[in-house]
């Protein structure tokens, strides 16, 4: 079953949850919120709430954008299991203002991934320290599905999709407003973006972003690129992540690139599995200036692209990569632990997959 049609399921009141592991299924209606809420939630929100209830656990909001409108600095919001459709919207969330350093406002789904947002969610600048987490988010391909133009932002644990109607599934930046210190960390990203669209669509669009940490991640299926580095990303890790070029991809790996007015710069691309992708695993893209500084390095890569890393074009050093077979588990499935017996273990430090399954 394709996983857009799992997720699909939602919308009749059935949520699945796992990927190539045994799926739980959790039954709408009154069932749904059942489950015992995180001793962390302040205010609440389900499917059956209303926008003018005060927010508590027996009186809850209906929506994301009326819970989050709620938080104060330090507060966390609950969204009960269900479906929460904002795709008639602009927003099915637009987080109006953040938390503070040490103190951010987050909102979070319970059971994990049990609650589902159908629309774009933006965390517009201004909105620093936010926190999003254990959500389901589905976008309607109308815009770029997440969109982070902030300071501070954490997204964890978080299942981030398009279902393939188009554009990017994460994007940090825009041409005025740069996405700083974000981290993503124990996500999954699959099926973002319309092949359709050639290489414009990507998982990750790091496009004006400062200092990001994109660890422990899984990705498969991009349209183009799990993540393009464009046109000025900087200071950027993107580790220990798995990435899967997927069916339909045109792309499917990692590009350092530039425009006529910026070149991305210090980004590292270090200790990924990258495999079955349609081109070079690594590769970068410049229109004028060359970027600086940025490297690809002890990476596992398995394709049939030659040169696996491409660095033709420059802007990047590439230095203790290996080409081995990461033997996943059951890929078919989604299951993306790595082999008893593979080249991949030795260089890139951990079975993010597994580390995954742990802790989402």
């Amino acid at each position: 079953m394709r996983t857009a049609t799992v997720l699909g399921l939602a919308s009749l009141g059935l949520i699945i949850v796992g990927v190539g592991a045994a799926a739980v299924s959790r039954l709408g209606g009154d069932e749904k919120h059942l489950a015992t809420p995180p001793s962390s939630c302040s205010r609440f929100a389900a499917p059956n709430g209303s926008d003018r209830a005060p927010g508590t656990r027996r009186h809850p909001y209906a929506t994301p954008q009326r819970l989050a409108n709620a938080l104060r600095a330090g507060q966390t919001g609950c969204l009960a299991a269900g479906v929460y459709d904002g795709s008639h919207k602009q927003y099915v969330l637009r987080v109006n203002h953040g938390g503070r350093a040490g103190a951010p406002i987050t909102i979070q789904g319970y059971p994990a991934r049990a609650a589902k947002l159908v629309g774009i969610v933006n965390v517009p600048y201004g909105s620093n320290q936010v926190r999003l987490s254990d959500l389901v988010i589905e976008g309607t391909g109308s815009e770029n599905t997440v969109k982070v133009y902030s300071a501070g932002v954490t997204i964890s644990r978080n299942d981030i999709t398009n279902a393939r109607r188009g554009r990017s599934c994460l994007i940090l930046g825009n041409t005025s407003d740069p996405a700083v210190g974000t981290v993503v960390r124990l996500n999954r990203f699959f099926e973002c973006g319309s092949a359709a669209n050639g290489n414009e669509d990507h998982a990750i669009y790091a496009s004006n972003v400062v200092g990001a940490r994109i660890v422990t991640n899984l990705f498969w299926a991009s349209a183009a690129y799990a993540i393009q580095f464009y046109p000025d990303a900087r200071g950027t890790t993107f580790a220990h992540n798995v990435v899967d070029g997927g069916e339909d991809s045109v792309r499917g790996g990692i590009v350092f690139g530039g425009d006529s007015a910026h070149a991305s710069r210090g980004n590292k691309v270090e200790r990924n599995v990258i495999a079955f992708t349609a081109t070079h695993a690594v590769a970068s893209n410049w229109e004028a200036t060359v970027g600086s500084g940025n490297v690809a390095r002890f990476n596992c890569t398995w394709i049939t692209e030659r040169p696996q890393i491409d660095t033709a074009q420059g802007g990047f050093r590439a230095y203790g990569n290996l080409v081995g077979n990461p033997r996943f588990v059951d890929r078919e499935k989604r299951d993306y632990r790595l082999g008893v017996v593979t080249r991949c273990r030795g260089i890139v430090g951990y079975d993010t997959a597994a580390r995954i399954a742990r802790r989402r």
